[in-house]
């Protein structure tokens, strides 16, 4: 049996999004020159970092996280479909592949 440290999902390590980022993407878009792939790479960023949040906060209230009396139910709802709403994690790495070419 393997002993993995606590939070060690045994995935790919999750690399921290370039300093300023989100940022520069807000610049951009108030500047009118967010380009699409700059604007799913900062899509992708924010839905990600908001369900694996509210996934941990979830855990914390055990099975009472899914009754819907409990605000983090609602929080876990939302957080889900923002992931959907925008386009799937998938859609979004093709629209940032894109312009990398075939």
């Amino acid at each position: 049996m393997r002993v993995r440290p606590r939070g060690d999902r045994g995935g790919p390590a999750r690399l921290p999004p370039p300093p300023g980022h989100l940022d520069r993407a807000v610049a951009e878009l108030v500047a009118g020159r967010l380009c699409g792939a700059d604007a799913a790479k900062a899509e992708l960023l924010c839905t990600g970092t908001q369900a694996r949040a509210v996934a941990r906060c979830l855990q914390l209230f055990g099975g009472y996280g899914y009754m819907l009396e409990y605000p983090i139910a609602r929080l876990y709802a939302d957080a889900r479909g923002t992931r959907v709403h925008a386009g799937t994690g998938e859609v979004m790495k093709v629209v940032v592949a894109r312009p990398l070419g075939p």
